[in-house]
Order: C-alpha cells, then sequence, then structure tokens
C-alpha cells in the first residue's frame, strides 16, 4: 500500500526517477527491483523496472510477452528480487543483445545486509 501512495505521490508532484541507460548498469552488480510495469509507448509495449538507487530502466522487448501479472507478482513478493545485468551476447552477426538475470532475494541475504 505504501508503495502505491508514493507511486501517486511521485505522479502528483511531477517528481519521476531518472531513465537509466544499460551502459549505465554494472555488470554482474545486483540491483533490487522495486516496482515492474508495462507500459504502451510510441515504440510498441515494453517492461520498465525501477530499479533501487538507480531509477527505470526499459527492458529489452523479448521479455514483454513472458513477464505476465503472475511473474511480476511472483517478483515483487516477499523479500522482492534482483535484476543483474550480465552484459552483451552476440546473437547474430549484426545485433548484439543485453542479457539479465533475475533472481529472488531469501530471508537469509536481508539478514546479512543488516
Amino acid at each position: 500500500m505504501n508503495n502505491t501512495l508514493n507511486s501517486l505521490n511521485e505522479l502528483a508532484s511531477c517528481t519521476f526517477p531518472p531513465i537509466v541507460k544499460v551502459e549505465e548498469l554494472t555488470v554482474g552488480a545486483k540491483y533490487k527491483i522495486l516496482q515492474i510495469k508495462k507500459i504502451s509507448t510510441r515504440f510498441g509495449p515494453c517492461v520498465v523496472c525501477r530499479l533501487e538507487g538507480k531509477g527505470d530502466i526499459f527492458l529489452p522487448r523479448r521479455l514483454e510477452k513472458d513477464l505476465n501479472d503472475d511473474i511480476i507478482t511472483y517478483l515483487l513478493a516477499g523479500q522482492g528480487s534482483h535484476l543483474m545485468y550480465q552484459g552483451k551476447k552476440v546473437i547474430s552477426s549484426k545485433l548484439p543483445a543485453n542479457i539479465f538475470e533475475f533472481e529472488k532475494i531469501d530471508y537469509d541475504e536481508t539478514l546479512q545486509e543488516q
């Protein structure tokens, strides 16, 4: 509920987190996911992920169809999840793809951080 109130207050005050480019993420670093939402843009539907201490990042289009509401709920449930940028991988002779990994945060991990 508090997250919903924070989102509403951001809209009301016109303060939004910065848009983060993939190149601004550190390869292998864990970023806590605060929010995941599907949005429509002039380029079509996409998924935006809000990362703690960073801002919003647009995830690759290839994830949009498979990131359904059940998966989003699972990723945000409990202690939440991390998003890790794994770098680029050449998938064809023309286009490298940005590779990401999602990881659930377990209870023991949150105790170690305190």
